[in-house]
Formats: structure tokens, C-alpha cells, sequence
């Protein structure tokens, strides 16, 4: 008998034990998906948000490619894809940089919030001569579009429908130290030298 019942308990703790590292596992799955997930919305998101509005396009299309992103709620509200101050220039493509500081989400989360740092380094793009001022155009030199600002942001993201989506983007503050880079495509300008005498 005695045999028997430490037989039983072996196998409970075994199985006990084995079920744990199943929970376990289950839930570091989970965890890791939904970072993946969050990761993936967040850069893929802040990137077509920037584009959008910076580059343009069709406003239907942009709506309909924004929607995968940001809840609808976000996209009527938001003041970054109201802005208008691209829309003068032809802009070719942007550089795009985001880095997720911080996010946590449990898989039984239906809201999370996230800190990133988003940053546009270079945009290539210029003012068509026909868009000028007359002010632009007294000055002689070439009217780039204006800095995108590189802020620290805090995103919160709400599950709708099993999937991820972008709420609200609240500016934490400006970082200033940005220094706007020229894409690779850009080639400089040639000026001409001195002569040596």
C-alpha cells in the first residue's frame, strides 16, 4: 500500500509540475506575441502616420491605410494628420525612425500604453518653383519642407477585434539635440571655389 501511494504521489507531482511549465509556457507565448504584435503596430503605424502626411497621396487611400493602425476615434482627432504644412511640396521619401522605450502587455490587457522616440532625420523633398512667395522667391535659395519634430511620445493602444490598434499619441516633449540629415539619394550642390592665385 505504501508502495502504491507513493507511486500516486510521484506521478501527481510529476504531472503537477508539468502542467505548470504548460501555463508557464502558454504565457510567456502570449506575452511574447503580444510584443511582437505591439512592436509591430507601433513602428509600422508611427511610420505610415508620418508618411501620410508628409508625403500625401490619395486621402482615401491614406484613410484606408491609417485604419489598420489607429483606431478611428485617433484619426478624427488627430492634429499630425491635419497638418498641412507638407502640402505645398513634392516630397520623394522620408528616413524613419521609432524606438519602442517601453511596453508591457499582459495577454488578458484590452488596453496598454507605450513610451517611443520617433524621429524623421532626413526628408527628401523641395518646393516646386511654381509654389514659391515672393518672399521665398526674392531670397534665391532652394525651400525645403520643414523639420518633422523628434519627440518622445506616450502611445496608449487598445485591443479592438483581437488586434492592436493606436488610440492616442500623447507628446511627452521635443527633443531638441535632432539633426536633420540629407537621404543618400540627395547629391550636394556644386558651388564654386576661389581660384588659387
Amino acid at each position: 500500500m505504501e508502495y502504491l501511494l507513493r507511486f500516486l504521489t510521484f506521478w501527481l507531482k510529476l504531472l503537477a509540475i508539468l502542467l505548470a511549465l504548460a501555463l508557464v509556457g502558454a504565457f510567456v507565448f502570449l506575452f511574447s506575441m503580444d510584443s511582437t504584435n505591439i512592436n509591430t503596430i507601433l513602428s509600422e503605424g508611427m511610420k505610415t502616420r508620418a508618411e501620410s502626411v508628409i508625403i500625401g497621396g490619395e486621402q482615401e487611400e491614406i484613410t484606408d491605410t491609417l485604419s489598420k493602425f489607429f483606431t478611428w476615434d485617433f484619426l478624427s482627432s488627430d492634429e499630425m494628420i491635419q497638418n498641412t504644412d507638407y502640402n505645398r511640396f513634392v516630397v520623394r521619401s522620408i528616413q524613419h525612425r521609432l524606438k519602442v522605450e517601453w511596453v508591457c502587455a499582459m495577454p488578458w490587457d484590452t488596453v496598454t500604453e507605450a513610451t517611443v522616440v520617433e524621429q524623421v532625420p532626413a526628408i527628401d523633398g523641395e518646393l516646386p518653383k511654381n509654389n514659391y512667395t515672393e518672399e521665398e522667391e526674392a531670397s534665391g535659395e532652394k525651400v525645403l519642407p520643414p523639420d518633422w519634430p523628434h519627440a518622445r511620445y506616450k502611445v496608449r493602444l487598445v485591443r479592438s477585434e483581437e488586434r492592436w490598434k493606436i488610440d492616442k499619441v500623447e507628446l511627452i516633449e521635443t527633443i531638441e539635440d535632432a539633426v536633420a540629415t540629407p537621404l543618400p539619394s540627395q547629391t550636394p550642390e556644386a558651388q564654386q571655389t576661389p581660384a588659387a592665385e
